[in-house]
């Protein structure tokens, strides 16, 4: 080393030339060092230029460098959070073109920012509306989700707007609710009022209020128009000589005027009126409780009436009972509304609700009484356990030829009721009063209406009132009542979820231990089984003992939970029956075997698939029956996959879903999840309907999210499914075979 600068020292053009070389040498390695990081951030700061020309040219090499230079990519991810919104969504373009974008796998952060841009700045309404949806239904509250609830707030879309009231009501943002409710659409301003009352804006009553008012100021004028319009078609008429086929009731008549009230909607101002009332019983029931019992007065309209008397027991209960108690209170000959009724039975008005469900029961046999009061009156009777054993013997067959579900499932709780109240030993004869039906006469109905049930022509309308009437046996502890619990069983998947159902909610003292045996003879050891019984031959028999074990021995006697486990075990290593074996696998999953979740969700997401398409049966004819008993299991496993599926998804319609509520055994289901609003099972038409929408905009509002996939079914979209937040226009799914879920007939 000496030796060498010696040298340099000696000779100066030497030196003066290796320094040139090492500094060419440093400078070369340098540029080739620093030149990836001077080409990026160039290319960054081009992807944000405000000239369309040179960001698409950008983005074209940003592409091209990918594939090239692996550090490309590294180096976007690093700079996207911190990027302005368009080298933001310019990244993303790339990325997505690459594959390498995916919002369900992205950072929350990173997630909840695109779909807010989205919301903001997509010129297709799809997209913000769907963007839109996935911040709802993630279930974050952050600045992203905050800034797209104020774009969808003045969106120019009414879908994107009625899914930001709900947006605006998560976060909290009182401001964009106050513009929703001065929105010129109806369905617009009811979803603000209903998700503000949900999420307890107190301080929007005020405002709800007023808007209400102004509503029903509308709807007065709306009215008013009408009949001028009727009136005067009626007197053209008149003076035209034409005779009298156009009645001043003709709502089809079409004059101006009619015309001019019709533009106003029909039915948006019952949205907003309902649905403000539920809002301000929510959120302010004492200060309100007389205006609103003062509206339930005022109106003539059976369809506002039935919702304001569903709000009346969360108001103010003097003035509620007060208010309906005259609801009750009917001219001669009339009939109170199904709503009426169950809000006294709600309320305890004992004495006038009691008249009421005389009345409604006497006009069966007329025929003056409709499927949706018999339905309110028996609900009612076996709430406030009436004794109507005078008409009991009528009811029955008057209407057991009726194919509405709940109606029968109610009468036979009326004659299980009845039954109870008879003394369990006596004469066989009756009373003095010959019509009097007997404890033996309601048993024997009870076993018959089982025994007959596989031989009505409609299987699903029959089979769960013969489960209710088995079920009723057995908790009167009728000796033979475990046979007809497994007869029951038999008739079909849904009549042996019923039976499960109903067991595993039994809160009677000794009745787990009575359960039990029964689901253990249900699901017979098969090393053991005796081949006499015709029972082992049923697959829904073991279907019931397999559910019952899956929803009561969770969380209770180890050693009980560890012979259900065995028992199922060795039941499922035998079956060949796929829907058996996924049974099996999901009561296993509730009893704490969690390597079944993947294949009980996937049995569950089958189940679904026709219902998404909104058809009522399967290829094979079948109805999807096994729904409810997955989707019981998953849920008491901890899963809220069924939940998400059913009230937070916008692919099915808003009747789907109530037919699925209704029919297919979910509004149990729903029960599993205590927090949720309730669905009356007596209510029908519009007033199920709108129930329904308020336990849907319930569920979205809670905190918890739901995860994207647990929304994915088998089959796509159509594109015909309904705005799931939407309150007016509701559309009803089509069903083969002509049937539909639920009509908004008027009472």
């Amino acid at each position: 080393m000496g030796v060498l600068l010696t040298y340099l020292r000696n000779h100066p053009w030497q030196r003066r030339m290796l320094t040139v070389l090492v500094a060419v040498s440093v400078s070369g390695l340098a540029a080739v060092i620093a030149y990836p990081h001077i080409r990026n951030d160039a290319l960054r700061r081009s992807l944000g230029s405000e000239d369309d020309a040179v960001r698409r040219g950008a983005m074209l090499k940003v592409r091209a460098l990918m594939r090239a230079d692996a550090s490309v990519r590294p180096y976007l991810e690093r700079v996207l959070n911190g990027s302005d919104d368009r080298t933001f969504l310019a990244i993303v373009s790339v990325l997505s073109d690459e594959q390498v974008w995916d919002l369900s796998t992205r950072p929350a952060e990173q997630a909840d920012r695109y779909r807010a841009i989205m919301v903001e700045q997509s010129p297709v309404v799809v997209a913000r509306r769907g963007h839109a949806w996935g911040l709802l239904t993630a279930g974050r509250v952050n600045e992203h989700v905050r800034r797209a609830a104020r774009a969808t707030a003045v969106d120019n879309d009414v879908a994107v707007r009625a899914v930001g009231a709900a947006l605006a009501a998560k976060v909290g943002d009182e401001a964009s609710l106050r513009v929703l409710m001065m929105d010129v659409e109806a369905e617009v301003v009811a979803a603000a009022m209903l998700d503000a009352g949900l999420t307890g804006r107190t301080a929007l009553a005020d405002d709800i209020a007023a808007a209400m008012e102004l509503q029903l100021k509308r709807r007065g004028a709306r009215t008013n128009m009408e009949k001028a319009g009727k009136a005067i078609a009626a007197y053209k008429a008149q003076q035209e000589g034409q005779s009298a086929q156009t009645s001043p009731a003709d709502t089809s008549v079409d004059t101006p005027t009619v015309a001019a009230a019709r533009s106003i909607g029909l039915d948006d101002d019952l949205e907003v009126i309902s649905n403000a009332a539920l809002a301000l019983a929510r959120l302010a029931p004492r200060e309100y409780s007389e205006r609103l019992a003062e509206m339930l007065s005022e109106t003539d309209d059976p369809w506002l009436q039935s919702r304001l008397l569903y709000v009346m027991p969360r108001l103010d209960r003097t003035v509620a009972e007060r208010a309906v108690a005259a609801a009750l209170r009917v001219e001669a000959g009339g009939l109170p509304l199904p709503a009426a009724i169950v809000a006294g039975a709600t309320l305890g008005l004992r004495t006038e609700t009691e008249q009421a469900v005389r009345d409604v029961l006497a006009a069966v046999s007329s025929g003056g009484a409709s499927v949706e009061r018999l339905r309110a009156a028996c609900h009612a009777a076996v709430a406030l356990d009436l004794d109507v054993g005078e008409e009991i013997d009528d009811l029955l067959w008057d209407l057991w030829d009726s194919q509405d579900v709940p109606l029968r499932s109610s009468v036979v709780q009326l004659l299980a009721a009845h039954a109870r109240r008879l003394p369990a030993t006596g004469p066989e004869t009756g009373p003095d009063d010959p019509q009097t039906v007997t404890r033996a006469e309601c048993i024997a109905l009870l076993k018959f209406l089982i025994a007959q049930a596989p031989f009505e022509m409609d299987d699903n309308a029959a089979a769960v009132p013969a489960a209710v009437a088995a079920w009723e046996l057995l908790a009167m502890n009728y000796p033979s009542a475990r046979d007809d619990v497994k007869d029951a069983a038999t008739l079909s998947p849904l009549a042996a979820f019923e039976l499960a159902w109903r067991m595993a909610r039994d809160e009677t003292p000794g009745a787990r231990d009575k359960h039990f045996e029964l689901a253990l003879s249900m699901l017979p050891d098969p090393r053991q089984s005796d081949e006499e019984d015709h029972w082992i031959f049923e697959p829904n028999v073991k279907v019931a003992g397999a559910m019952w074990m899956g929803l009561s021995l969770p969380g209770g006697n180890p050693d009980r939970v560890a012979l259900a486990r065995q028992r199922i075990i060795l039941r499922l290593n035998t079956v060949r029956n796929p829907y058996l074996k996924q049974t099996y696998e999901a009561a296993l999953l509730a009893l704490g075997q969690r390597n079944l979740a993947e294949a009980v969700r996937t049995a569950f997401v089958n189940e679904t698939r026709w219902i998404e398409a909104n058809l009522l049966y399967g290829d094979d004819g079948r109805l999807p029956q096994f729904l409810p008993i997955y989707a019981a299991l998953l849920i008491q496993s901890g899963d809220r996959h069924p939940l998400d599926w059913l009230l937070a998804n916008d692919r099915i319609s808003l009747a789907m879903q109530t037919f699925v509520l209704q029919n297919l055994g979910m509004s149990h289901v729903v029960r599993l999840d205590a927090s949720l609003p309730t669905v009356d099972p007596s209510a029908s038409g519009d007033l199920l309907l709108w129930q329904v929408n308020i336990l849907r905009h319930a569920y979205l509002l809670r905190g918890e999210g739901v995860s994207p996939s647990r929304l994915a079914g088998i089959l796509p979209t159509t594109g015909r499914g309904i705005d799931a937040l939407s309150s007016v226009g509701h559309s009803h799914g089509t069903h083969n075979a002509g049937e539909t879920p639920s009509s908004r007939e008027r009472p």
